[in-house]
């Protein structure tokens, strides 16, 4: 958007002297602006250097460990069918 305006103005050179008091105020305002837009996307880019870091540490830390034999029920219908197996194995010999 501020490169649009600044493309609007035609032959005005940063720095250079404005052809009249009003378009030097609006060069300051425009630079003013830039200067704002620029510190803002830093900010954000530190921000968003900041919160990857965090959330990749939370992500090291939050790992759960595998969880144990037992602890789906998966594992248990195959315990259960094993053991059925198991009993009537028992039972046949």
């Amino acid at each position: 958007e501020e490169e649009e305006e600044e493309e609007e103005d035609g032959d005005f050179i940063p720095g250079s002297e404005s052809p009249c008091p009003r378009c030097g105020k609006e060069a300051r305002r425009l630079q003013a602006l830039h200067e704002a837009i620029v510190s803002i996307r830093e900010a954000q880019q530190e921000l968003h250097r900041h919160l990857s870091g965090m959330l990749s540490s939370a992500g090291r830390a939050r790992q759960v460990p595998a969880p144990g034999l037992l602890q789906s029920p998966r594992s248990w219908f195959l315990l259960c069918v094993f053991l059925a197996c198991q009993l009537l194995i028992n039972y046949i010999l």
